[in-house]
């Protein structure tokens, strides 16, 4: 049997690994010689995967399975090739809609998922005319990550931010700002059916940049679960999404969910491949993988695990690490799960993306409750020192 990874970010080496446990040969593709997933694969290629026809000639043959991983506006090639080899997984249609913020607010509007225009800012041009309501967002119209993405609360913001950023070598638009506790949701579609695997809820940086820095793993009977299910079965047969993984962040309002941005994809930002199947004991793309190989009868994808756990990120925003925390006292107050860092002797920034966000590391802890997870990650972000302190 044969896999492939079209992008092989450092993101697909979850997938890569989990595929070869299953018994696939794994090609790997991506543009850059460097790619972490070239390596790890059986054989990588390099091949700008934004051209489908080099993608083809490339493979050579069909895959049994492209695998799917985190991916910003070229999951779009994968959606291509599942299409030409009739493989299981995303579409190109339903990833041109996922991956175009405008035709995926077009979309939802039409389905009564959002009652807002969104307004288009083409490429090159000056001209934008005001929306009528504030706040809104400013942000890319392809991309991922959340980079150049900003809240404006009023028309001399908006302007302001325009000056910075026109003319714009790509599409930008202007849409609603949805205010309201924000959740993520990890979920697969199984011969058509929304499998809901994990709903965590999202600490945010203050505006303009509502950055992610942390998530909670939220329990079965919170009363959001039936809100997001309900909402992302209506995006989902929208978007003609019949197959695959996929990743959504949703805000709380008045007890419904409002569906910010969907992806046909796995989550990144370590979720897919270690939060995710902590909290809930399903990792989805090894789920996916046995859905493709022996049915969607050998998958399972209905959660398993019930610990709080709260996935927290470092966002210091000042000063120069100096120090990690001595673990073996921190064992002793925290029940730490996973930790990872790569900030010590690095001066600290805001944090305005993703992607930035992502380099300095992060950390899991389990507690009984989500006091508890806040306890828990207060101790550990507080036992760093920095310098001069």
């Amino acid at each position: 049997m044969r896999a492939a990874v079209i992008g092989a970010s450092s993101e697909s080496l979850h997938g890569i690994k989990v595929a070869q446990q299953l018994g696939y040969d794994v090609v790997a593709l991506d543009g850059n010689p460097e790619a972490a997933g070239l390596r790890a694969a059986d054989s990588g290629l390099v091949v700008d995967i934004t051209d489908p026809v080099a993608v083809f000639a490339a493979l050579g043959d069909a895959p049994d399975i492209v695998i799917p991983v985190p991916i910003g506006r070229y999951l779009t090639t994968t959606g291509v090739v599942n299409d030409r080899f009739g493989l299981p997984g995303v579409s190109e249609t339903s990833a041109r809609l996922c991956t175009d913020k405008y035709e995926f607010h077009r979309v939802m509007e039409l389905h009564s998922l959002r009652s807002t225009t969104a307004i288009l800012i083409p490429a090159g041009s000056v001209d934008h005319p005001l929306p009528a309501q504030f706040p809104v967002v400013l942000k890319p119209r392809f991309g991922s990550g959340s980079r150049g993405v900003t809240v404006c609360m009023t028309s001399d913001e908006l302007e302001n931010a325009l000056l910075t950023v026109l003319p714009s070598r790509d599409d930008l638009i202007i849409e609603e700002f949805a205010e309201g506790t924000e959740y993520g949701v990890d979920a697969a579609v199984v011969d058509g059916a929304l499998r809901v695997i994990l709903l965590r809820e999202k600490l945010n940086t203050p505006l303009p940049y509502r950055q992610a820095i942390g998530y909670y793993s939220m329990p079965a009977e919170h009363p959001m679960q039936a809100a997001a299910a309900a909402a992302l079965a209506i995006a989902v047969d929208a978007l003609k999404i019949t197959s695959g993984l996929l990743h959504a962040d949703l805000i709380e309002r008045d007890g419904r969910a409002f569906i910010v941005e969907l992806s046909a994809r796995p989550s990144g930002h370590h979720l897919h491949d270690l939060f995710t199947p902590l909290a809930s004991g399903v990792d989805p793309i090894r789920e996916f993988l046995l859905a493709a190989r022996d049915g969607a009868d050998a998958a399972h994808f209905a959660p398993s695990a019930s610990d709080a756990l709260l996935m927290r990120f470092f966002d210091f925003d000042h000063g120069t690490v100096a120090a990690a925390p001595d673990m073996t006292a921190l064992a002793q107050t925290v029940d730490l799960v996973e930790f990872e860092e790569r900030i010590v002797g690095r001066e600290m920034i805001p944090v305005t993306n993703g992607p930035e966000l992502m380099q300095r590391g992060f950390f899991i802890v389990r507690g009984t409750d989500r006091a508890d997870l806040g306890r828990q990650a207060d101790a550990v972000l507080t036992a760093f020192t920095f310098e001069g302190a």
